[in-house]
């Protein structure tokens, strides 16, 4: 992943309310993530630090993730307050409740024009991590010497893309296997497996051509089983 200056920006409020970044180290360095920055096909536990910008308000405020979509069952996502030290499992809770004392005061006065402030430099060596996610349990998913006890479609990576994006699913069991692709509205747009394949790991790459920017539905099917997942093209 390469550093963007703008990722930063996108992830401050323009009315200047509390808001969430992303923090992880890349080559010993600091950088701010936007919120689809994650590891693709990782091997090994994934941790990410979670930076609160009070915006000067304290309060209560509650943190939630009401949707997870193609979440594999090994996976574990934990979410821990670092403050509190509270443990919440992610795929079995969908918020959390907090307090914030605010640590760094207003940024913002006026709430007509957008914050400009250098989010690296507020959040480098000025505000500590608050919350930290931790994903694990994916490890033997890509063991190359075992084959798949499930049937699993994984989110496709990067998501959204441009100008393609690859789409991992395993297969438990040789059968004939349907990977097809349709609009928002429900049309077929096109079809990347339709066969038999084996027992194993497999994935594809999605390049669309000729198709305009917006949400596509990947529909991966094997029997009775289907699995619907919604990625977005951007030109």
């Amino acid at each position: 992943m390469n550093e963007d200056a703008f990722d930063g920006g996108k992830l401050l409020p323009l009315d200047g309310s509390p808001s969430l970044a992303f923090i992880q180290y890349f080559d010993e360095e600091e950088r701010l993530l936007v919120q689809d920055a994650r590891a693709y096909q990782p091997e090994e536990d994934q941790t990410y630090e979670l930076t609160i910008l009070d915006a000067g308000v304290s309060g209560t405020y509650q943190i939630s993730w009401p949707v997870m979509d193609n979440i594999p069952s090994d996976w574990e996502i934990t979410l821990t307050d670092l403050e509190t030290g509270a443990v919440v499992n992610m795929q079995e809770e969908e918020f959390y409740t907090f307090y914030i004392q605010n640590p760094i005061g207003q940024l913002q006065t006026d709430r007509l024009q957008p914050v400009t402030v250098d989010a690296n430099a507020v959040y480098r060596n000025t505000v500590p991590p608050r919350f930290s996610i931790t994903i694990s349990g994916f490890a033997l998913g890509f063991d190359n010497n075992s084959l798949p006890n499930n049937f699993a479609l994984y989110p496709a990576y990067p998501n959204p893309f441009n100008p393609s994006t690859t789409i991992r699913f395993d297969v438990p069991e040789e059968g004939f296997i349907t990977m097809n692709v349709y609009n928002i509205t429900g049309k077929l747009v096109e079809t990347l497996v339709n066969e038999i394949l084996p027992t194993g790991s497999h994935s594809m790459q999605w390049n669309p051509v000729n198709l305009s920017s917006g949400v596509y539905i990947v529909q991966l099917k094997a029997g009775e089983t289907v699995f619907n997942q919604k990625i977005t093209f951007i030109k």
